[in-house]
C-alpha cells in the first residue's frame, strides 16, 4: 500500500502490525544522449511499485534527487549535495521511526547517493532493521549478463522495459574514454587501471567522455525484453527477501 493513501488512524493501526516500509531513492542526471535524465529514479520507482501490494508493505513517494557533483557539464543533472540527502533521508528514516516503525528497505537507484543512505540509516539502526538494494548491483548478483554500467546496456534495457518511447537509441555516440595516458586508462568514470592495479581518478563525467554514457554492454543492444526479465528476477529476489524479513522480530 502507498502511505499516501492513507489516514493518520490507519497508519497508526496497520504500524501496530509491523509493516515493512519502502523508500525508493534515485538521480535526476544525465545518461548519455539516448537515455533519460530519470533513470535512477523511474527504476526504484518501478522496483517499489511492484512489491508495494505485498501484505504488511508500506510504500513511501520516491526521492527523486540525489548526489551527482560529476555529472555538472550536462544540462538536467540535479546535484542535491550530500547535506542536503542525508538530511531529507534521515528525517525520513526518524519520522516513521518515532511512528512506530521497525523494517525499512531502501531501494537505490544511483551510487553517488550511497554515503547519505548509509550514514543516515546508520545513525538511526539502534532497534530498526533498515535493509539497502542496489538494484543494479543485485542484478548483476542475480546474473552476471545483468552486469552494466552508467546509461549502458544495463539501465537503458531496465528503462525501456518501463517506457520504451522514452529511450532514443537513434541519438547514441560511441563511447570513446579521453585515458590519462597510454598506461593509465578509465575503466569507467571513476576506477582506472595502471599494469596489475586499480587507481580512482577524479574528474567530471564530461571530462571522460563527452556523450556521458560509461559502460561495458553496449547500449545499441539494449532492449525492453532484456530489461523485462532483469526487473522481474530482481522483483522476484525481493518478494523472497520481503518473505524472509517478515520473519525477524
Amino acid at each position: 500500500m502507498k502511505i499516501e493513501d492513507l489516514t493518520w488512524k490507519e497508519l497508526e493501526e496497520q504500524i501496530k502490525n509491523s509493516p515493512i516500509f519502502v523508500l525508493p531513492i534515485g538521480s535526476i542526471e544525465q545518461h548519455g544522449s539516448h537515455s533519460t535524465l530519470g533513470t535512477d529514479y523511474v527504476i526504484p520507482k518501478y522496483l517499489c511499485e511492484q512489491i508495494e501490494n505485498i501484505e504488511n508493505v508500506i510504500s513511501l513517494p520516491a526521492i527523486p534527487y540525489g548526489v551527482c557533483p560529476y555529472h555538472k557539464g550536462f544540462p538536467g543533472s540535479f546535484d542535491i549535495g550530500y547535506e542536503t540527502l542525508f538530511n531529507i533521508i534521515y528525517k525520513i528514516i526518524e519520522t516513521i521511526k518515532n511512528d512506530g516503525a521497525k523494517k525499512l528497505i531502501i531501494i537505490n537507484g544511483h551510487g553517488g547517493n550511497t554515503a547519505a543512505i548509509e550514514d543516515a540509516g546508520t545513525i538511526l539502526s539502534e532497534n530498526m532493521d533498515i535493509i539497502v538494494v542496489d538494484w543494479w548491483r543485485l542484478a548483476g548478483d542475480l546474473n552476471p549478463i545483468y552486469s552494466g554500467g552508467h546509461g549502458d546496456k544495463q539501465e537503458t534495457s531496465a528503462v525501456m522495459a518501463i517506457k520504451e518511447s522514452s529511450v532514443k537509441l537513434n541519438l547514441l555516440k560511441k563511447q570513446e574514454m579521453k585515458h590519462i595516458s597510454e598506461n593509465i586508462k578509465f575503466s569507467d568514470s571513476i576506477n582506472a587501471n595502471f599494469k596489475n592495479g586499480s587507481i580512482k581518478i577524479l574528474k567530471n563525467v564530461k571530462e571522460i567522455v563527452s556523450d556521458g554514457w560509461v559502460g561495458n554492454l553496449d547500449p545499441s543492444e539494449s532492449s525492453a525484453e532484456f530489461g523485462k526479465q532483469m526487473l522481474d528476477d530482481v522483483t522476484n529476489y525481493l518478494i523472497d527477501f520481503i518473505k524472509e524479513f517478515k520473519k525477524i522480530n
